[in-house]
């Protein structure tokens, strides 16, 4: 049998033990798992929108159909030249984002009938009326009512700061 040098059987450990810990650190840095399946997370926080009947008339109307206070906004998109949008005081058109904010806390099971907000589309053409289908959109936002630990508003994201802190909020609850 062949003798082996100290040496050689040196750098066979060295060699030996660099692979394992360089294989152990690729493997720690590349492992990965896949994962599947999913989970509804429902807070309690439910709206829904109703537009009316008429084609060129939005009468829009948000119902809380959750089980917590909302804060509620719509948009209205359409051809700005014509899209005509009446509101009452209930309702405040914030410019910086172009979104009309209901000043009040949407209750559970409560709606914003007895507000108004309507968009309607107003055509003044002249001459012959030109062959042209025009939509106004309109999309509505609604978040939790939530309170830090100080008691104030907890601001939903992208809402204008100012508009919320002036709706009517009720009292924070007691912990």
């Amino acid at each position: 049998m062949k003798k082996i040098s100290r040496t050689t059987m040196m750098i066979f450990a060295l060699v030996l033990s660099l692979s394992v810990t360089i294989g152990g650190s690729l493997a720690y840095f590349s492992d990965h798992e896949s994962a599947s399946g999913g989970a509804t997370l429902n807070l309690g926080g439910k709206t829904e929108m109703k537009e009316g009947e008429k084609a060129n008339e939005k009468d829009i109307v948000i119902t809380n159909t959750g089980k917590t206070n909302m804060l509620v906004r719509v948009g209205i998109y359409g051809p700005d030249e014509m899209a005509d949008v009446e509101f009452d005081g209930e309702w405040l058109y914030n410019e910086n984002d172009g979104m009309y904010y209901y000043m009040n806390v949407l209750e559970p099971g409560a709606d914003t009938s007895a507000s108004k907000l309507k968009s309607s589309m107003k055509f003044d053409w002249k001459g012959d009326e030109p062959e042209y289908e025009f939509e106004v959109t309109v999309v509505h936002e609604s978040a939790q009512l939530l309170f830090d630990n100080n008691g104030k508003v907890i601001i939903p994201d992208k809402w204008d700061p100012d508009v919320v802190n002036n709706i009517s909020v009720p009292e924070v609850p007691e912990a």
